[in-house]
């Protein structure tokens, strides 16, 4: 989950899907248990580390083409605004309730919207790389 081999050997989508959840692991870990603060360093850590690794040979599975470099740029542009908006979002939230744990609660929504996604996104197998790890 650090590096780019298990994206070569694996189905993309799941190891997507997995950082993803390491993600909202770590959202509930720094929920209701900030004193597990090196458990939260590490998964956080992980999912990082592989997100953009996994995230974008995923793109150029769904995405290939001669458009690739284009559409991978606008989804990268398009994280910018997203954490933007999601740090005025739980300052707001703290404002108004006194805790981040709704905050916590939308991020862990919003990153369960996006496996979701990922999950729908079919890509025909003589296309990707997933078709010889496992089923997508």
């Amino acid at each position: 989950m650090t590096d780019a081999r298990p994206a070569e050997r694996h189905a993309r989508r799941a190891l997507a899907i997995a950082a993803v959840t390491l993600a909202i692991q770590n959202g509930i870990l720094m929920a209701f248990a900030p004193w597990w603060l090196a458990l939260y360093v590490l998964f956080y850590g992980m999912a990082q580390g592989s997100t953009g690794i996994v995230h974008s040979a995923r793109a150029a599975d769904v995405f290939a083409g001669a458009s690739f470099g284009s559409i991978y740029g606008w989804l990268a542009l398009a994280v910018g605004p997203g954490e933007a908006l999601g740090a005025w979002l739980g300052g707001t939230m703290y404002d108004v309730w006194g805790s981040y744990l709704p905050a916590f609660g939308v991020v862990v929504l919003a990153l369960a919207a996006g496996v979701v996604s990922m999950w729908r996104v079919r890509v025909p197998a003589s296309e990707t790389r997933d078709s010889g790890a496992t089923s997508t």
